[in-house]
């Protein structure tokens, strides 16, 4: 099974083009963010069913801004459930273990954060929706693994993504007591070495969710 992410910053502007289509059509779960599309938008792709959430439009604004689409090839999503969230910016949808013969049921995220200016963040913590509602579903499906992805206007330097013995301890202990403790992996390398607000708090959501 082949998954992929990207920020297509406008969808409708790119449905007419042919090399578009065709690689998006090379995978079988497709998550877009920044579709920058209303309900009211034919966003449907031959083959494949849709799942939308798209942000109400400002009277100010000249577009939509923000969006979401999760396309799950036809005839995959018998095996998948879209799960409910409280943010617009989230979709969370649970593949199926048996249909799909996997040891374990998966919980799939797809999210967009806006710039860390952005006022939407005046009306949501979305760090916090995503931890928390992770957490619900984890605790309400036995056997599962999760994925999230998307754009999270996060810049995480070099920034360790697993928890440090020593130099975490008060952020991060006591752990519960199924936590699965970090082998710690190779040092992180990176070209951006710069790190912003949000670059900590999915570095945080990272440790916190064990991901």
């Amino acid at each position: 099974m082949s998954i992929m992410s990207w920020n297509v910053n406008g969808l409708l502007s790119k449905r007419e083009d042919p090399d578009f289509i065709n690689f998006l059509k090379q995978h079988d779960i497709i998550g877009l963010q920044e579709t920058w599309t209303q309900d009211k938008d034919d966003v449907s792709l031959e083959g494949y069913v849709v799942y939308t959430s798209n942000r109400s439009k400002k009277k100010s604004a000249i577009r939509n801004s923000g969006g979401l689409a999760l396309f799950i090839r036809e005839e995959l999503n018998k095996g998948v459930k879209r799960l409910s969230s409280q943010s617009k910016n989230v979709i969370w949808c649970s593949l199926d273990k048996d249909f799909f013969r996997w040891e374990a049921n998966l919980i799939l995220g797809i999210v967009y954060v806006s710039p860390e200016n952005s006022p939407i963040h005046n009306t949501e913590d979305i760090f916090q929706i995503v931890e928390s509602e992770l957490s619900q579903y984890i605790s309400d499906m036995e056997n599962c693994e999760y994925v999230i992805m998307g754009d999270f206007n996060a810049r995480t330097g070099t920034l360790s993504d697993y928890v440090v013995e020593g130099k975490d301890d008060d952020k991060f202990v006591p752990l519960p007591h199924d936590y699965l403790v970090d082998i710690a992996p190779p040092p992180r390398f990176s070209q951006d070495k710069c790190i912003n607000g949000f670059g900590y708090s999915l570095i945080n959501l990272c440790k916190t969710a064990n991901l």
